[in-house]
This record gives C-alpha cells, structure tokens and sequence, in this order.
C-alpha cells in the first residue's frame, strides 16, 4: 500500500508523464535557487536528491587548519546544480592512493516526494536524520551510492549526510592555540547549523532533528552531545552505532597528538627550515620529540605557515603511517583543546560522563556480535601475520593491534591478563576462537556497555541498546577479497539502513534475500519511529525495552535466521573482565588535560608505578575463577 505522504515546505512542479517526472526538482534557499535530481527507493517511491551542497568554505589556503567558516556567498551561476556528490575530503585508499579533495565541505539532502500533476504548500515539517559516516577519521564520505537513500526514504522522513575534514588534515594539532586541532568535529557542528538554519526550505523539521553516527561518526556525535552550548537545538535524538566516545581510541592525549603532527610536519620539511627540533629526524609516532612551552608558540606558528604551503597529497600521504601491518589505525583522532570560540573538546569524554555533562536525550546505542573482525580477518586469513603476532605478542597485541599503546601503564601485566582470560594461557591452541572477541571487546563492546551503565544514571529520556546478530548476504569482511563471511561484522549493521556493502561488493553480483529485507524493514521502521516518537518500534517485532529498566537489549538476528528477540545482561563475565582491567591499568584522564603545559608534568606512562602486590593478586584470581567457570 501506497505510504501516506504529507505536504513538504517546498514546491515540486511535476510532469504528467510516466514513469519519473520531466522536470528536475529545484528549491529556493538563503543562497538561491538549488537543482537536484530524481531518485527512487527501494519500494519504488520517487524522492528528490540534492547532492555536493557547500556548507562551509573550501578549508584551503589560509583557511587549512582553521576552524571551518560557514557558507555565506550565493551561488556562483545562479542556481547550483545539485545533481553529483561534491568530492570526497582528502584520505588514503586501501591501495594507498590520495583521492579525494582538500576543498570538501559538502552535504547530501534527500526528501520525499508527493504524488504528480500538483503543486503543494507547507502543511506538515518532516523529521530529519543526520548521518555522520565512520572510517576511523581517516577514511570515508558521504558518497550517494555508499550512503543512499533508497532504504530510509521509503518512509517520511528527511536524510542530510556530510563530508568532514578527515586524518591529518583534520585533527593536526600543536597541542595549543596555535593550532588546537578538532577540525574534522568543527565541519559537523557547522553542518549542523548549517541544517538548522536550511532544511525548513526542503520541507524538514529543525526542531526534529536526530542526529546519527556509526564508528567514528557515533565517537564524533557523542563527543558534540557533550558539549551542551555548542549542540543545543542542533539535534534533539542520538543514535550512536559501533563507536563511543570514552574508547580508549576515540581521543588522543594533548602530547601525543602534538607528537604525531610535529611528526609530520617534519617529514614535510616545515620543522628543519625554522630553526627548531633541528635533531628531530624523522623518528616515530608517538615518540618523546616535541616538548611544549610558551616559548615554542611562535615557532610553532612559522611551522603551520609552512604546513599551509604544502601540497595537501604530501600532507595526507606522510599523516598515514602504520607501525606493524594496518596498526595502529587510530592517530589522528579529536583531542583536547583550551576553551576558546569555536572549540569543542574542552572536557575529557570520561569526565563529561561523571559530572553528567552529555545531553540528556533519547538514544539509540548498537554494536555488532563480531565487532573484531575490524581487524582480526587479516589475522583468520593470513597464516604469516597471524605468526608474527603470536611470536610478538606483547610487543605487538596490546600496543598495536588493541591501539593502547598511550593508554594504560603496564603493557606487560595487561598482556598477560588478556592471555589468561581470553587465550586460557596458551594463544597459539585457542587463538582462532578468541581473537576477535578480545579485538571487539577491546574496541568497542565494552566501551560501550560501560558507557551505557553511567550514562542511564544521568538521564531521564530512555536509552536503547541493540547486538546486530544476523549473518546476511553481505559482510564487511569481503573486503579482504574473498566473499566469505565470519560472523556479524563491525559495519554490517550499516547494510541495513543503506546499501553500503551492496554498493561496496557490486561486483560480486549478489542480491538482498528475503531475510535481508525483513531485516531492513524493521531497521529502518525503527528508527523512522523513534525518530518521531522517541520510541523504536517495528512491526512483527517485541516491544523494545529501555536498557535501564531491566539492562535488556535487542538482538537483530541471529546467525542466517532474521530472528528479533530481547535479551538481558550483555556478556557479563567478559564486560567484568575489562570493568576490573581498565579501572587498574588506564592511563588518568589528568594526562589529557590542556592545562598540562610542562611535560615533566605529566608522569610518563613507561615509568608509571604499576598497582599494588594485592591488586595483582585480586585480578589474577578473578580471572581464574572466571576462566574456571565460563565458557567465553
């Protein structure tokens, strides 16, 4: 049956010939007229797109490590033409090749369309999703092929999705305000107001707006949802998926991203030129290269002048480094910044959760049952790199691959703890079987839970928390070139609100089962209804609890079968676990903190004193009383 659409804020002059209308669909806005293009859903329903809208001024020249300016000019020939993505924000393919643009502000709207023949005037506003895409801050876009909207606009509502500053060229930072660095966050809360201000004249709500991430793009929502002044009336729901902001990856301390963008502005020739570090070499991310004074600031600011005369593909091209194999992946990421206009990490992720400074919003948070599989199918696939971790272990495992190298203080009693939960001792008999469930517990699962258990005492709205289960057609990890699927992958969720994978493994020339589209359809209901109501609800589907009422979740899924079922109590003997590991062995939120202007300060995590003789002994009978007793 034909979905009941209402009147939008904006005029569609329709053509009375089939199958699509003759006319491009075209809307005034505050900067004039835009032209975009005919698109159909899934279901068939005609939607209008309007593609590569400038919301900021092209971050180059002077403006490359600035914060973004918003869009103020009107367009250049008199109507834009809306019709193609606008290009994709400088990064490294997975060939290794720079693609991309520095001059990559854009932003996708899509919105349904009435029926033909007539001309309608605003009676009823549409809820709008705005969708930040993930790739670790290093990769990805807004790409209208990845993230279309052929799923979500077979219901009424409206999709805005974004470009934002990405990898170096969007989180180089000196550690001061010479250049504090968060661009890439700064991008999203201009699109925000650039939404705000705009989407009344695509027939959307502004004061129905739900603001959506997966992976970077949820780290990136939820750190914005902290900061109250920065984000109030920009959206009004949260649905964060696969990422959080207090991981132990999503913010970098103060000294290591200056270390790391020091780093590379020597590669490029902008430290030796000034007279400063003139010993430094090339040296390694992460290394003890940059102190930080008052005194440095006018160097400092000669090296972001010659950072801004670099040719951004040299830039991007030397900000992309791994130390073993792809890890770490996570280097360029938001840090702390001093209160200043425009800032937007003043607070550790941490501390904004204890003192109840997130936003107390409705909220939809999801992981994946197999969320390792990030970075653990390499490993399944590849005999060498699996030897060479195995042999390595400690000096590789926790460091690298768990991306903890400046985050806890005894890489050696960590290891091992891991070893005897996960591995019962022995990695090289139960490796195959554990990897991946320690690499997605590491990075995200247990974030995540942890995350949940503060924050549902701060609030009054519901939080709702989902495990994608189901096992379809696609998976993430046939980008390791073989269309085999291990388990529910991180970014298989996404599938089923866009046709990520679909697009991503076209080649394959596979196609949605039934069970894919049941899976889709209640996806995407959900979220349509907790985007008007605050409640996610589905046809066919149990009532979805609130996670703090009895700490049940959904579970979509469940291997092949399209199974939705509510459970409770998400993986208590490995969420202990981590709770006990990270309360010993994290790095103090106090090494994050701008006002650390000394780095003798800061105490160095290589020489910090490790716990005390009795808190060993507690974990490690705790972790022989759970490896005794459960099954992981």
């Amino acid at each position: 049956m034909k979905r009941n659409v209402p009147c939008i804020g904006f005029a569609f002059l329709l053509a009375v010939s089939e199958p699509s209308f003759a006319e491009e669909p075209e809307v005034n806005t505050n900067f004039g007229p835009i032209r975009g293009v005919w698109l159909r859903t899934t279901k068939g329903f005609e939607i209008a797109g309007f593609l590569g809208i400038p919301y900021a001024e092209p971050p180059i020249g002077e403006l490359r490590f600035e914060n973004p300016r918003p869009w103020t000019k009107q367009w250049k020939n008199g109507t834009l033409d809306a019709t193609t993505d606008g290009s994709m924000c400088l990064q490294k393919s997975t060939t290794k090749e720079i693609i991309g643009n520095e001059d990559c502000l854009f932003l996708n709207i899509y919105t349904p369309t009435i029926s033909k023949d007539q001309l309608y005037i605003q009676q009823q506003k549409l809820s709008v999703l705005v969708f930040i895409h993930g790739g670790g801050f290093r990769t990805g876009s807004s790409n209208s092929s990845l993230f279309a909207p052929t799923y979500l606009l077979d219901y009424d509502i409206i999709l805005v999705t974004m470009n934002y500053r990405l990898n170096v060229l969007g989180f180089f930072s000196t550690g001061s305000n010479v250049t504090p660095g968060n661009y890439g966050l700064k991008d999203i809360v201009l699109a925000l107001a650039w939404v705000r201000d705009n989407i009344g004249a695509f027939g959307g709500d502004a004061e129905a707006v739900t603001l959506a991430g997966h992976d970077a793009g949820a780290v990136a929502a939820q750190i914005i949802a902290a900061r109250i002044n920065a984000s109030e009336g920009l959206f009004h729901k949260l649905i964060t998926m696969s990422g959080t902001a207090t991981s132990h990856w999503s913010v970098q301390t103060r000294k290591n991203i200056r270390n790391s963008s020091i780093h590379v502005a020597t590669l490029v020739g902008c430290t030796n030129k000034i007279g400063y570090f003139d010993d430094l070499g090339s040296g390694d991310y992460g290394a003890e290269i940059a102190v930080f004074d008052d005194s440095s600031e006018d160097i400092d600011k000669k090296m972001i002048d010659c950072m801004k005369g670099i040719e951004a593909i040299k830039i991007v091209d030397q900000g992309d480094d791994h130390a073993w194999q792809r890890h770490p992946m996570l280097i360029f990421t938001p840090t702390l910044e001093a209160e200043a206009e425009g800032a937007i990490l003043t607070v550790h992720p941490e501390r904004s959760l204890s003192e109840s400074l997130f936003r107390d919003l409705p909220w939809i948070i999801g992981v994946t049952d197999d969320e390792g599989l990030w970075k653990t199918t390499d490993l399944l696939l590849n005999s060498d790199i699996k030897d060479e971790l195995i042999q390595d272990y400690e000096d590789l495992l926790v460091p690298y691959v768990l991306e903890m190298k400046n985050t806890i203080n005894n890489v050696t009693a960590v290891s091992e703890a891991i070893r005897e939960f996960y591995f019962k001792g022995d990695i090289l008999a139960n490796f195959e079987m554990n990897i991946t469930q320690l690499v997605g517990d590491a990075l995200i699962s247990w974030s995540t839970y942890d995350f949940m258990q503060k924050q549902i005492n701060n609030m009054n709205s519901n939080l709702y928390f989902y495990v994608f289960a189901y096992e379809g057609t696609f998976s993430n990890t046939f980008r390791w070139g073989i269309p085999f699927r291990f388990g529910a992958a991180h970014n298989d969720d996404i599938n089923y609100v866009f046709p990520y994978l679909n697009t991503k493994f076209a080649d394959l020339e596979l196609f949605n089962t039934l069970g894919d589209k049941a899976i889709i359809n209640t996806m995407c209901e959900m979220w349509m209804n907790f985007m008007k109501t605050g409640v996610p609800s589905a046809k066919l589907t149990p009532e979805w609890e609130p996670y703090k009422l009895n700490h049940r979740f959904m579970r979509f899924g469940n291997g092949r079968l399209t199974d939705r079922e509510t459970e409770e109590n998400f993986l208590p003997e490995r969420m202990a676990f981590w709770s006990e590991l990270m309360r010993n062995f994290s790095v103090p939120i106090e090494e994050y903190r701008i006002d650390n202007i000394d780095d003798d300060e800061v105490e160095d995590s290589s020489s910090a004193p490790a716990p005390s003789i009795h808190r060993l002994l507690y974990i490690c009978v705790s972790i022989f009383c759970l490896c005794s007793n459960f099954m992981l």
